[in-house]
């Protein structure tokens, strides 16, 4: 019982929660610096009335901070339709398909 008195009442008492205190503050300060990034990128990008077309164009591929699975959850488009390259028949194929 004595053992553990030295940890509440000594000189390094209340440190680690002052620590967990710091940690968790640069996290949400972190956190809302994504926040104002994603908030920043969207409001550049939207506008008032789009089509899905439209709003696949508003996509950055290379967005150094904000992913394609970010900006596509932002701007309520489906990832798969930003992706999406549309099959094209071939002569060939066309051909040996009819019979």
């Amino acid at each position: 019982m004595t053992e553990g008195a030295s940890g509440v009442f000594g000189p390094g008492a209340g440190k680690t929660e002052a620590e967990d205190f710091h940690r968790e503050r640069a996290q949400l300060y972190t956190k809302i610096g994504q926040q104002a990034v994603e908030l920043d990128w969207l409001t550049k990008k939207v506008q008032t009335t789009r089509s899905v077309r439209d709003d696949i164009a508003l996509v950055d591929k290379n967005h150094p901070e904000i992913s394609m699975r970010k900006q596509s959850i932002l701007l309520d488009v489906a990832r798969s339709t930003i992706t999406y390259n549309p099959w094209t028949k071939t002569r060939k194929t066309s051909a040996s398909n009819d019979y």
